[in-house]
């Protein structure tokens, strides 16, 4: 258990060691803010000027019409097919139309962007996991083609649109979109090309929730970016929470066409899978607690079980959005996880990764490294009580992580992804921290915390958590659940560095909370919807907009936004 409480240094460790980190860190913000002295940081000091954004922030095209995003690999080609089993194959969209990524009308564009005068993200970057910066996008070039109405004349807008959003059944798409000729990526120990891992995609929502054009178009860009004009690498599922709302026979046909149409728009009925607390009660008796905030992940475990057909789960919140292409984002946290050795991972995990501190990620995970250097480490599955690894849990090929060359790991499949840091609650004042269910340990139960659960995670750790659940009855709080059970069998586990904005390009030694409370991506975040929505051109855009180009962003991931209406 000692092994458990090293690394004294880790994101938020101790009240102690955060606010050193914190007054280190806010006297490198004054050095830097000097820096950008003629050129406004993302400080959203934005929100103090007239308009909802710096003026220097708009206007800098260098070409005045949009570029179609086109992240895909080129399929079918020699190399791909080196790669690949089988062959890729176009999907039919909303109306029965081939999908063609080359298309204007059927996918995302941006704007070639002269970056120099925008500021970088105070947090994470986009190089360290190679996230394209050179594209950026207004909201009509985002989402132009998932029918967002133009916002004048001249602005470019996609014709194909979705005009007639009451005739789109996106299961009609998605139902011919998976195909034997998916495949997966070339193993080096399995120099053959073998059939694709199939991945989920839910987006979580609940039954009341109303949803407006913007919720519309984010769920579009999801299924034709991820699913459709991938060929089917993905598949599109809105899970909806239906709290103590008793739900229809799934038998009973004519009653669930009803229950979708009473609580659905149109086009998302088919795509819907329903949950209330009384299914959860029923799987997970031995638990009593069956609040959303703590067993988030229950209906997400009971639904990789009743559909084994899928080997990874991605999770998306109703509220979240993203300026950039969606299978850009979730391709490359991909690949950035698979390309991290375990060596020193966890301790890796615990920082936000501070570019103008760290350097390069590679400069970053070499002073992780060197500090870990003789001092005890998570390697392997840690002792924890009450946890049967059977054969789960994978074994380090060395006894000491200093024995490692740093190969571990590489190459490896991550079993969770998330896109904030990994901490330990017993050492924070964090709300949640306390939630522990039938652990012998009690409060001295090792585990792990990340803020939001947004995230990646394999069926393999999705089992473990439901067998523990299930039969033994041992819980965790939700934000705590994966990252806790992924440690306990020795899984996989990443955080990815997202590049995170900060509506303040500096703190006084009294705002220390401020850190924390306006970043882009953050669950109690106001920042990140006034820049939402600055974006969309309401509150105050419409004047600039009378006389100047929308505000263009790179690409963000922006959480949460509860109000996209205008």
């Amino acid at each position: 258990m000692d092994s458990l409480r090293v690394q004294r240094r880790r994101f938020c460790a101790t009240r102690r060691q955060f606010l050193i980190a914190a007054v280190v860190f806010i006297l490198l913000l004054r050095l830097l803010a000097a820096s950008w002295q003629g050129r406004r940081g993302l400080s959203l000091n934005l929100f103090r000027h007239s308009y909802p954004f710096p003026t220097e922030f708009a206007g800098q095209r260098t070409h005045d019409r949009p570029i179609i995003n086109n992240p895909y690999p080129d399929y079918n080609s020699a190399s791909w097919n080196s790669t690949w089993q089988g062959a890729h194959r176009a999907c039919l969209g909303p109306y029965g139309r081939v999908m063609d990524r080359h298309d204007e009308n059927t996918t995302m564009s941006g704007y070639h962007w002269n970056a120099s005068g925008f500021p970088p993200p105070i947090f994470g970057s986009y190089e360290a996991w190679g996230l394209d910066r050179g594209l950026y996008a207004d909201s009509v070039s985002r989402y132009g083609a998932y029918g967002h109405k133009c916002r004048s004349d001249n602005s470019w807008y996609g014709s194909y649109g979705f005009n007639h959003a009451a005739e789109l059944q996106w299961d009609a798409a998605l139902d011919k979109q998976w195909d034997t000729d998916m495949r997966d990526e070339f193993n080096l120990s399995d120099p053959e090309p073998r059939i694709q891992p199939r991945t989920a995609v839910i987006m979580r929502t609940w039954l009341s929730k109303r949803y407006t054009d913007d919720d519309l178009h984010f769920i579009r860009a999801i299924i034709m970016e991820l699913a459709l004009h991938s060929g089917g690498e993905y598949e599109v599922v809105l899970l909806v929470d239906c709290k103590d709302t008793e739900l229809p026979n799934s038998m009973d046909t004519v009653a669930m066409d009803k229950f979708k149409a009473k609580h659905l728009p149109q086009e998302l009925g088919e795509l819907a899978v329903f949950f209330n607390t009384k299914i959860l009660e029923t799987w997970y008796p031995k638990i009593k607690v069956h609040d959303a905030v703590l067993r988030y992940f229950q209906p997400v475990q009971l639904f990789s079980l009743l559909h084994p057909q899928y080997d990874y789960i991605w999770q998306f919140e109703i509220d979240a959005r993203y300026t950039g292409h969606l299978y850009r984002l979730v391709t490359q946290a991909t690949d950035f996880a698979r390309r991290q050795p375990r060596k020193h991972l966890w301790e890796r995990n615990s920082y936000l990764y501070i570019p103008a501190i760290h350097g390069t990620w590679e400069e970053f995970a070499t002073k992780v490294n060197q500090d870990m250097v003789k001092r005890d480490s998570i390697w392997g599955p840690p002792p924890a009580e009450d946890i049967d690894l059977g054969r789960h849990s994978p074994v380090p090929p060395v006894a000491s992580p200093d024995d490692d060359e740093g190969d571990w790991g590489v190459g490896e499949e991550a079993d969770l992804i998330t896109w904030l840091p990994h901490f330990d609650p017993a050492g924070v004042n964090w709300p949640w921290g306390q939630e522990i269910y039938h652990f012998q340990q009690r409060m001295h139960t090792p585990r792990r915390a990340t803020v939001g659960a947004m995230s990646r995670l394999s069926t393999r750790l999705l089992r473990v958590m439901h067998k523990d659940q299930a039969c033994k009855g041992l819980g965790l709080a939700s934000e705590m659940m994966p990252i806790s059970w992924a440690m306990y069998y020795g899984l996989k586990a990443v955080q990815v560095p997202q590049p995170i904005y900060h509506e303040r390009a500096a703190w006084g030694h009294k705002s220390c909370d401020d850190i924390l409370l306006y970043p882009s991506f953050m669950w109690r975040s106001s920042f990140a919807e006034r820049l939402y929505r600055a974006w969309l051109g309401y509150d105050g855009a419409e004047e600039w907009e009378k006389e100047n180009r929308p505000l263009c962003l790179p690409a963000i991931f922006i959480h949460p936004v509860k109000n996209s209406e205008r």
